[in-house]
């Protein structure tokens, strides 16, 4: 997706018979597309997004200091540590599974599953009335660009 944005759906059609597409930056078009066609061009022009740093924002990094701080600080307990040890060696369990793998207290694994999964460091998925956890690696891969950086 260039633009960020979705076109009318009255245009799905002319974007897919388009031989070209031409992308055109435009000040002052907001969340707006304007798309027309002249001959077997279709032109979009789009308003280009800021890249220009934001507040709290450290430079080359994909997460801001305000996006960081929960996944930081979901990981600064050693028994949620411990239950990522143990989902990074499986690829998904259930809670009964986790307090098996260990031997932490029900409410325990239960309280720092609602922390870990806050922080966004859980994928949960739900069968019935059962869910299931995961590591996001996304997040992950996102707080070591972070810290990497941090590191220099």
């Amino acid at each position: 997706m260039i633009t960020g944005l979705y076109p009318d759906s009255s245009w799905i059609e002319t974007i897919r018979s388009s031989k070209n597409i031409t992308f055109i930056p435009t000040l002052h078009m907001g969340n707006f597309l304007s798309l027309f066609k002249v001959d077997e061009i279709l032109y979009i022009l789009f308003e280009p997004k800021s890249t220009s740093p934001q507040q709290n924002t450290t430079p080359n990094t994909l997460l801001t200091i305000d996006e960081i701080t929960p996944t930081v600080t979901a990981l600064g307990d050693q028994a949620r540590l411990t239950i990522l040890t143990v989902l990074a060696n499986h690829k998904e369990l259930f809670a009964q599974e986790i307090i098996n793998e260990t031997g932490l207290h029900q409410s325990t694994v239960s309280r720092h599953l609602a922390v870990l999964e806050s922080g966004d460091l859980l994928h949960v998925r739900k069968k019935g009335k059962t869910k299931y956890y995961s590591i996001n690696k996304t997040t992950v891969e996102k707080t070591i660009t972070f810290l990497n950086h941090i590191k220099r």
